[in-house]
């Protein structure tokens, strides 16, 4: 399949997502061992050619490219005024995808660049990141915010940033717009796997 027809999925997000060097191993987001879900051959890794920040990296197999623009501290707040996802958009085509998890840093009140009211969050989301997106024809999915490795007195692990999560929920709903509940299934796994085990993963 030519690169040209290949549709790409699109990742904007916060360190639990973006791709860290070779040298800051084993320590990864999410976004860089997608790729390892959507070929069991060899796949290529190359700086995003359309993109002006450093971090931006493309993995591409035969048949997709997923281009991870998630980076470190920000939240939909910053990641926004920072024209992360205007340089997004520009590299955007008719029928690609775009996984958008923010939740860890908005929650953030010490840092005011970052930090929104869960009410807000929802706004913020489906006006600057979800319109946008639709009018570019492209497939916008939520995703709620990864669990931290926190356990109650029952050791079970509860989903964390809950608050930003449930509004993600509520703009699926509302809005009909897939939602990866990654923040619930995480906090099952880690669970599942109990405080010392689930370590070595964080």
């Amino acid at each position: 399949m030519e690169t040209a027809k290949k549709k790409t999925i699109f990742l904007v997000s916060d360190s639990t997502v973006q791709s860290y060097p070779r040298s800051m191993a084993p320590q990864c987001g999410w976004g860089q061992l997608l790729v390892k879900y959507m070929t069991t051959g060899a796949y290529r890794v190359y700086h995003s050619e359309n993109s002006s920040f450093a971090n931006a990296v493309t993995y591409e197999t035969d048949t997709v490219k997923i281009d991870n623009r998630a980076m470190a501290g920000r939240g939909a707040r910053n990641y926004l005024a920072e024209g992360r996802f205007d340089d997004c958009l520009a590299a955007m085509r008719e029928d690609d995808w775009l996984l958008i998890q923010f939740g860890h840093n908005d929650a953030y009140k010490a840092k005011p660049e970052r930090f929104c009211e869960p009410e807000e969050f929802g706004k913020i989301l489906w006006e600057s990141y979800i319109t946008p997106a639709r009018e570019h024809g492209v497939h916008p999915v939520l995703v709620t915010p990864i669990a931290m490795r926190e356990f109650d007195e029952d050791m079970i692990c509860r989903p964390s940033f809950n608050e930003y999560r449930l509004a993600m929920l509520k703009l699926g709903k509302e809005r009909n717009i897939p939602v990866i509940d990654l923040g619930l299934l995480t906090a099952d796994f880690n669970t599942k796997l109990g405080p010392e085990k689930c370590k070595h993963i964080y």
